[in-house]
């Protein structure tokens, strides 16, 4: 179970579908087809939970896995020291 988090605040829990070495998350599904909607979920688990990699496999006509990369930069903002003008 992860808590899933927006701007620093617990909003509710996800329960992946399968989670490995603590670092991939991975959406299972048994459908015709993967649709763009099963890629947006899957980026979004990895937005709540602050995770970079996740799975989306499908078992439906015949297996199909692809691999969701995302890199999460948590909403904060860097302001040089001494900005330059």
């Amino acid at each position: 179970m992860f808590a899933g988090v927006y701007q620093r605040e617990k909003v509710g829990e996800y329960y992946a579908d399968l989670f490995v070495e603590n670092q991939i998350v991975c959406e299972l599904k048994a459908c015709e087809s993967l649709s763009r909607e099963h890629a947006v979920q899957l980026v979004n688990y990895l937005a709540a939970t602050g995770l970079d990699t996740g799975l989306l496999i499908d078992f439906g006509r015949s297996v199909v896995v692809k691999r969701k990369f995302r890199q999460y930069q948590p909403n904060e903002v860097n302001v040089p020291v001494n900005p330059v003008h």
